[in-house]
């Protein structure tokens, strides 16, 4: 079967976790305080609205994300670059200073790396930070999940991008275009994240981020954890619904939730005795 019958996700689920040296697979490991997480993607990703120095900051996001999101200091990073050897290097550079300074705006040290020729490119980031979470919470009935923010602006963009319809032209949606790209070329994720972490620590049963998409985090929560859960809002901007009803095609509601990704929030599972805090 070809890899791209299986699925990334399924692949790792089903083949990866039998060469692993661990019981338990997630989005970052995490022993004797210390976590880890490596990320990437291949720079056929880059669209007309997304610059070298934007690909940069990307992949270092893709990597904090997780980390921040597990409930980890980010300290240190490495990265792995696959690019073509005829590339100018002031290219390269503007991916570096991309990367570089999401790095530091973490208050993180950049530490080293390598690199590679390659006909087609690509950016690896693998980021080591301090474990302040050590929940070991057992799930219970009750348990609420809270997102950190709405979600939806990123995942319309790239169900634009990639669809044979740019939604963007509608006049009802210029609006948002702006908001749209800056989250886009430019994602942050919330460093007060780690205060949070830090103050409900005995509260927190499981956090993760949704940089996949929410259905697929919701599903990893579900597996990880043996639990069911009630979903009574999908977390989706009323600012992007009400632009969902404006566009008259096939995009709905479902669509954007199943093939959305690169919101880079938060999904935290709680003890209902902290929600309103």
């Amino acid at each position: 079967m070809k890899l791209k019958e299986i699925g990334e996700h399924e692949f790792i689920d089903k083949v990866l976790k039998k060469y692993l040296d661990i019981k338990k697979l997630d989005d970052v490991f995490s022993a004797d305080g210390i976590s880890m997480k490596v990320d990437g993607f291949p720079f056929s990703y880059k669209s007309g609205d997304i610059t070298l120095y934007d690909l940069g900051w990307k992949g270092c996001i893709s990597t904090v994300s997780d980390l921040i999101s597990a409930g980890s200091v980010p300290l240190y990073f490495m990265s792995s670059i696959g690019i073509d050897e005829e590339t100018e290097d002031s290219e390269l550079e503007d991916i570096l200073l991309g990367l570089s300074e999401c790095i530091k705006y973490y208050g993180a040290k950049y530490v080293g790396g390598d690199l590679n020729n390659s006909k087609i490119g690509w950016i690896d980031v693998v980021g080591i930070g301090n474990a302040i979470l050590k929940s070991n919470l057992t799930p219970q009935k009750g348990d609420i999940i809270i997102l950190t923010n709405p979600i939806g602006y990123t995942s319309l963009y790239f169900l634009s991008n990639y669809s044979n319809y740019n939604y963007f032209m509608l006049d009802d949606i210029k609006a948002i275009k702006n908001k749209v790209l800056q989250r886009v070329r430019h994602p942050v994720v919330n460093k007060s994240l780690i205060s949070l972490f830090n103050f409900f620590s005995n509260n927190i049963v499981y956090s993760t981020d949704i940089s996949d998409g929410l259905l697929i985090s919701l599903y990893n929560i579900h597996t990880r954890l043996n639990v069911g859960i009630e979903l009574k809002d999908l977390g989706i901007s009323d600012e992007i619904k009400s632009y969902l009803d404006k566009i008259d095609n096939d995009l709905d509601l479902m669509k954007l939730i199943k093939y959305g990704g690169e919101e880079f929030e938060a999904i935290i599972v709680i003890r209902p005795s902290i929600k309103e805090e």
